[in-house]
């Protein structure tokens, strides 16, 4: 996380369980679609106390989408603002507006990062994301304008993937252009629905070996899991790499 004060430490906390949403790729069995929120009050007092005790005041909010519910995320920010902490958080680009993000800034947010996917409505659309290229854009500038940082979550290698929905991601990336970046091997996780039904989805899955199970290694060099009906594991490796150059000017983290 960047230092906004100096301070060389930082530390993670969690104010939400659980994620309503149905992207196809990913699992809902450890914590389930029924999301169960911590009051601001009890969430602002752990920060707090953190604070007093470890003088700890960076952190990191690791809720699958830290912005569902409005009210309670004005609150926690007014909560936060004296406090005089720093943190960054993840959430969707359909659960924010421009006064929300400023909310944020203004509750000692300074980096919000976003599971963009991708910059092509068919794989949006495939994967069950809910959400569209236009959301996804508008996000971006929004958080901008509020003045945060904007990191995006990228894949490649979804179902419907293909020479021209990379094309597509990488004229995205050139419109908005994030402060940083992480680039994922399209990996399902286990017990998600493409996982469970792969030729539903137009998949063929290439190992069941977990180990191999991941969604970035060092140089994003995560293994190919899946082949599509579009992309065979040597076309998502070039593809992947093809985004990862065009993206290299940009900070990753």
């Amino acid at each position: 996380i960047d230092r906004y004060d100096g301070s060389k430490t930082a530390t993670t906390a969690i104010s939400s369980r659980g994620c309503p949403f149905n992207c196809h790729y990913c699992c809902k069995e450890m914590w389930g679609r029924a999301v169960r929120f911590r009051s601001p009050k009890n969430f602002a007092e752990e920060i707090e106390g953190v604070l007093g005790e470890y003088s700890i005041t960076h952190f990191k909010f690791l809720d699958d989408t830290f912005t569902l519910d409005h009210g309670r995320l004005r609150r926690i920010c007014e909560l936060l603002k004296p406090l005089k902490v720093y943190w960054r958080c993840e959430t969707r680009v359909d659960t924010v507006n421009l006064e929300a993000l400023r909310w944020m800034y203004e509750g000692g947010c300074r980096e919000v990062a976003f599971g963009i996917e991708s910059g092509s409505q068919r794989v949006l659309d495939r994967i069950g994301k809910g959400t569209t290229v236009e959301q996804n854009e508008r996000a971006v500038l929004n958080a901008k304008e509020a003045g945060l940082k904007v990191k995006a979550f990228l894949m490649v290698g979804a179902p419907g993937e293909t020479e021209e929905t990379v094309e597509e991601t990488i004229r995205f990336v050139r419109r908005v252009r994030p402060d940083k970046w992480m680039v994922n091997t399209f990996t399902p996780t286990v017990g998600s629905a493409i996982w469970k039904d792969p030729g539903r989805f137009g998949c063929r899955i290439l190992s069941r070996d977990f180990e191999k199970y991941y969604f970035i290694g060092r140089g994003a060099e995560a293994p190919v899991v899946v082949e599509t009906e579009e992309l065979r594991a040597e076309d998502v490796v070039r593809l992947r790499e093809k985004l990862k150059g065009e993206l290299e000017g940009n900070e990753e983290d």
